[in-house]
């Protein structure tokens, strides 16, 4: 079996040694190759010169990469654009593997009904941890155990795979396609990408079975300025902000309130009050009184990236209809007198009959500015209708966004682009509701869905060449 390790960094030098010695000093069984890549997402610190030290005592393969574009997704995807293995694990900077990994990983994927596996996260902390730390968002920190028990996702276990170890077979994530770009965390501030859940989804709905494995253990540092207040609540919000970009693509299957989950509305409420009671009673610096308030957090922070994504698709299409109007060819003013005889022929036009003139020279004056005037409305009239019939068919453009995303689902889309999933879901879904509501809006951010995507697939096969 071979197994291709990708690593995305942004200064984290220090870090990033301590991940390389465990990777070297794991076990490896026999018939087993492993390649580690670390792909440099523009950091700024001694991050080359660390991976270049490790090659001169590393005993398989260990590359190097560059990413100039600041985004994790970007970064993983160009890794990712480079494996040839059997299987691909993903692992973050600031983590040490089990010495025990790589077997972990070889005995699971020894059986071709696995298609991905993750395992817990356990806590390697830089500081004591403080007595208000919630215990319902291990997640904000990094901690994540569900036993010491091996459970399949979606059937004995509900939570999903973690971006920081993820070891999925190479064919079923070229099928569904790799990370979202537009989804990935940026620098490193907290909470502010859901591309891992994106992935994961994507995944089960393939029909890829996947499993939590006690053993697949990884040491996850935690460093002082996470165990504070300030980062949690951070954390919290922009995580909810990706959400609210998450659900754009793919609502859940909950009910809705003003484009808000509802349950998540009304758990915010009960913390609300919950959380007064406790001031009340003086217990406001608890643990379970802090858990409330950053419930409250990620409500702000969904309605926040709800208002931000409605904000750029009407952004979005006014730029596409822009970009439409200064690309139309404009007819000569001959052509344009030619349709506008003809619309005035056509039945049930709104052009009135030629007013007559009286012979008399008094009644000839009033009547002469009553033909003018009736002469321009008649012209304004004219041309508005004359702009409904130039305006492009909403129809047309729906069945141009559905036949784009079946396009983009077919298997000869390229699985490497990063957007290619997402504007495949956009095209059909815009697509279906314009031949229903047609509605204006939807048909400019469909157009801009298009123009975006096929920039990126530009982008994509430059980058491949």
């Amino acid at each position: 079996m071979t197994l291709d390790l990708v690593i995305p960094t942004h200064n984290r030098a220090e870090l990033l040694s301590r991940l390389l010695s465990s990777i070297r000093s794991a076990r490896i069984p026999d018939g087993v190759s492993v390649r580690t890549i670390v792909v440099d997402n523009n950091s700024k610190d001694t991050t080359r010169a660390v991976v270049q030290q490790a090659q001169t005592a590393w005993s398989g393969t260990l590359e190097y990469r560059f990413e100039p574009i600041q985004s994790k997704s970007v970064a993983l995807n160009h890794g990712l654009s480079i494996v040839h293995a059997d299987v691909v694990g993903m692992l973050d900077d600031d983590e040490e593997i089990h010495p025990e990994w790589i077997a972990v990983v070889a005995r699971m994927f020894a059986d071709p009904a696995v298609d991905f596996i993750s395992g817990p996260y356990l806590p390697r902390w830089g500081a004591p941890a403080p007595s208000w730390l919630p215990r319902g968002f291990p997640a904000v920190i990094g901690w994540m155990e569900a036993g010491n028990r091996t459970l399949e996702y979606g059937r004995d276990y509900d939570g999903v795979m973690m971006g920081g170890n993820a070891v999925v077979r190479t064919a079923a994530g070229r099928a569904v396609g790799w990370y979202d770009a537009s989804l990935g965390r940026i620098g490193s501030r907290g909470g502010s990408g859901c591309e891992d859940v994106d992935f994961f989804e994507r995944l089960v709905r393939a029909g890829c079975k996947g499993y939590y494995v006690p053993e697949l253990a990884i040491y996850h540092y935690i460093p002082p300025y996470r165990l504070t207040k300030r980062y949690h609540r951070e954390w919290c919000f922009h995580r909810s902000v990706a959400q609210a970009e998450l659900d754009g693509l793919r609502r859940q299957p909950v009910a809705y309130l003003l484009g808000i989950p509802r349950y998540m509305i009304g758990t915010a409420v009960r913390s609300f009050v919950a959380l007064v009671a406790a001031v009340a009673r003086r217990e406001w610096n608890s643990s379970a009184a802090f858990a409330r308030e950053l419930r409250l957090w990620e409500l702000m922070g969904f309605a926040t990236g709800l208002l931000k994504r409605r904000v750029r698709r009407r952004h979005v299409g006014h730029i596409a209809c822009s970009v439409l109007s200064r690309g139309r060819p404009r007819r000569s003013p001959r052509e344009q007198r030619r349709r506008r005889g003809r619309a005035s022929r056509r039945p049930g036009s709104l052009r009135q009959p030629q007013c007559a003139r009286s012979r008399s020279s008094g009644d000839a004056v009033e009547t002469q500015g009553s033909c003018r005037g009736s002469h321009r409305g008649q012209r304004g009239r004219q041309r508005s209708v004359q702009r409904e019939r130039d305006r492009p068919d909403k129809r047309c453009v729906a069945r141009r966004g559905e036949a784009a995303g079946r396009r983009l689902d077919s298997p000869t889309a390229s699985p490497g682009s990063p957007l290619s999933y997402s504007m495949a879901a956009s095209c059909r879904l815009y697509g279906r509701r314009l031949l229903i509501s047609r509605q204006s809006w939807r048909s400019r951010l469909l157009l801009g869905a298009n123009g975006g995507y096929a920039l990126c697939v530009r982008l994509s096969r430059q980058r491949s060449a």
